[in-house]
């Protein structure tokens, strides 16, 4: 039932012409706040963070568990859908970079740059280079945090395991007002969502490795985060050391292709960035099969 879920729920996705900006999943954001601003002032640590991203998944556990078996299981296929529908990031990661990837091959600076600076929330750096290295580190991360860690938290808890994730999501990575005001408790929600993410992180990080250049890969993934700031930095410096070393692979095959003159294409931004959703999107069929093989051996129901 996981499997089907978690495949109608991404196909829907996939082809729904509705923007995810337009869909509930902006509300569980002002839900955060509306916790956070009720929260007495020197609550401000984890247990602090945990009350405001956990009673949003507890209601939604208690739906799941009342409703789930009715009508031989399709309400609760139902129901899955519909919160995997809310619950995914609010970035379409892949509509937009395809949009990107399409601008910026045809050199229209106006779109190119607008589609960048949506998908990564930073202006357009100076050099193709930079900008190029950007577009990868963001495809990286956000593939992990719009998509696959709740689908992750979805296949272990249902429903509410994706709802908890959101909610952390919404309030470590896009704080409202009342949340920045705080920046004890920001921190203590960036600390629950680095937990969250930490499992999901080494499974797309080993993902990577497996779909692109192992080797490179592997030593990148080596590579030491004690020096990031907090776990949720670690967990993206992950991402980014594993990603962009299985990404060298491709990067060496291109500059030694017959016919070419040794440079990497995949330094130009479009190039570099659909590398980088080639790999992302490798990795999510991976586990996808990954996930297809318990579920007939009987892990998941």
């Amino acid at each position: 039932m996981t499997l089907i879920t978690v495949l109608i729920g991404l196909f829907i996705d996939r082809i729904t012409e509705m923007h995810r900006e337009s869909r509930a999943s902006r509300w569980f954001g002002p839900v955060a706040e509306t916790i956070a601003t009720r929260l007495p002032a020197d609550r401000s640590g984890v247990l602090a963070a945990l009350v405001v991203v956990v009673p949003p998944a507890v209601l939604m556990l208690a739906v799941q568990w009342a409703v789930g078996g009715w009508l031989y299981g399709l309400v609760g296929i139902a129901l899955g859908v519909a919160v995997l529908l809310l619950t995914l990031g609010p970035l379409d990661v892949s509509d937009v970079l395809e949009d990107y990837i399409e601008a910026r091959r045809a050199d229209d600076t106006e779109r190119s740059n607008w589609f960048y600076e949506r998908f990564t929330g930073d202006h357009v750096p100076d050099t193709v280079q930079e900008e190029g290295r950007c577009m990868v580190e963001a495809v990286l991360v956000r593939a992990h945090d719009h998509v696959f860690a709740t689908v992750f938290w979805f296949c272990l808890l249902g429903p509410a395991g994706a709802v908890l994730y959101r909610m952390a999501a919404e309030a470590a990575l896009q704080p409202a007002p009342g949340i920045v005001a705080r920046p004890a408790l920001h921190r203590a929600l960036r600390h629950v969502l680095g937990v969250l993410g930490w499992i999901p992180a080494h499974l797309m990080a080993f993902g990577y490795a497996m779909t692109g250049s192992f080797e490179h890969a592997l030593g990148r993934m080596r590579a030491t985060t004690a020096a990031a700031s907090d776990l949720l930095t670690a967990n993206q410096w992950l991402l980014i050391n594993t990603g962009t070393g299985a990404l060298r692979g491709d990067d060496e095959l291109e500059r030694n292709a017959p016919g070419s003159d040794g440079e990497r294409r995949s330094q130009h931004p479009a190039a570099a960035a659909d590398g980088a959703r080639r790999l992302a999107l490798r990795t999510g069929v991976l586990w996808l099969a990954a996930l297809a093989l318990l579920t007939l051996a009987g892990w998941f129901s």
